[in-house]
């Protein structure tokens, strides 16, 4: 049974925030153990480490621990979200820089693939995934990804998207690398399995991708 150290010791979205997250809580808690982490040492007992949202940056030593974790095998997943809000890519990339990936400060908007009308409410069928069943994910109010070296792109936004930074084509939204034995996976927004989200295309097929719940 995998096991999911959420966590919390950069003030990131709590799992456990039933009006956000409930649906979310249920669908690990059916396949695996999740706990939110109140101490940072802690997480070395997990499987896969959650940073969902993290507001507080990431100290040189805890950098030093993420790398040992990913060559020791663990799955490292961070979330972030548009326009560098709460200054959210700068505490992001102040750890995923290190390994050659960056969170831009950007917005990817759709005119064309969205929900409502809304261009922030994205939808894309740029998909890279083992599991084919994803074929349609929803990312609102995300930034994109940029890297150096060797990256593999899980979904883009379409070639409709725009980007405040890099203007018009398809923006790498979430990007996985592989670190050691381990995996850094690098997501531009962090509400696409909240709530409202995670019911909308195949996004609880995302999440359990990105979980390994499969």
């Amino acid at each position: 049974m995998v096991k999911i150290g959420w966590d919390i010791t950069h003030q990131e979205f709590t799992v456990t925030d039933h009006y956000y997250f409930s649906k979310l809580l249920r669908s690990i808690q059916a396949k695996g153990i999740v706990d939110e982490i109140t101490n940072w040492k802690q997480l070395d007992n997990y499987d896969i480490i959650v940073f969902n949202y993290p507001e507080i940056g990431f100290s040189s030593k805890e950098v030093e621990d993420v790398d040992r974790w990913l060559h020791h095998g663990k799955r490292i997943i961070i979330a972030g979200y548009y326009k560098n809000e709460d200054f959210i890519a700068d505490r992001i990339n102040s750890l995923i820089e290190h390994f050659g990936v960056k969170l831009l400060s950007d917005e990817v908007h759709d005119l064309s693939h969205n929900i409502d009308g809304d261009k922030l409410l994205l939808v894309s069928s740029v998909i890279s995934l083992t599991d084919g069943n994803v074929r349609s994910v929803f990312l609102p109010c995300s930034a994109s990804i940029e890297w150096q070296g060797m990256a593999e792109t899980l979904v883009a936004s379409e070639n409709t998207s725009w980007s405040t930074l890099n203007g018009r084509g398809s923006h790498p939204l979430i990007v996985k690398k592989n670190i050691g034995k381990g995996e850094l996976i690098v997501c531009g927004t962090c509400v696409f399995w909240d709530n409202f989200a995670i019911v909308r295309e195949n996004n609880w097929g995302l999440t359990r991708y990105l979980l390994n719940l499969l």
